[in-house]
């Protein structure tokens, strides 16, 4: 089934807003660093089903097809599936707030000098720190078990 091609949207920032965050940083010398999520669709669960032939390492038959529990790189829709599950992650779970002007301008938590700023464009955070605050990780490591993590084997 194919869908509207506006189903693929996923938020980027404005370029005015990761300026902002660049020069402000600069100016109040903060602490800043990109990232990139190395796995971090197969994080992202999916919002209908997508099924999908196994890999021929998984072992399995050939009539055998696969329930997708999460996004996986390919999927059309994974780069939104991925942005929504890491801005809801980061709101309802850690704190942070969407910039009124900017949704995929977030805002930690904490006093205004110490809070954290983060751009985000899909998989790719872009972090500044403020106060004494260092940046030593944008995104704590992402592991799993594919087989048992992606699929439902049907």
């Amino acid at each position: 089934k194919q869908g509207p091609r506006n189903d693929l949207f996923a938020a980027t920032p404005s370029a005015v807003g990761n300026k902002i965050l660049t020069v402000v940083a600069v100016v109040e010398d903060d602490d800043m660093s990109s990232g990139d999520y190395d796995v971090g669709f197969f994080h992202a669960p999916t919002d209908e089903d997508v099924f999908v032939e196994p890999p021929p390492e998984a072992g399995e038959p050939q009539n055998v097809v696969c329930l997708c529990k999460k996004a996986m790189y390919g999927l059309r829709k994974s780069p939104q599936w991925f942005q929504d599950w890491q801005v809801k992650l980061l709101v309802q779970e850690r704190g942070f707030t969407q910039s009124a002007a900017d949704p995929m301008i977030l805002i930690g938590p904490g006093p205004k000098e110490k809070r954290l700023k983060m751009s985000i464009h899909v998989d790719d955070p872009w972090v500044r720190a403020g106060g004494s605050i260092k940046v030593v990780g944008v995104a704590p490591p992402l592991s799993f078990s594919a087989k048992s993590f992606l699929f439902s084997f049907l």
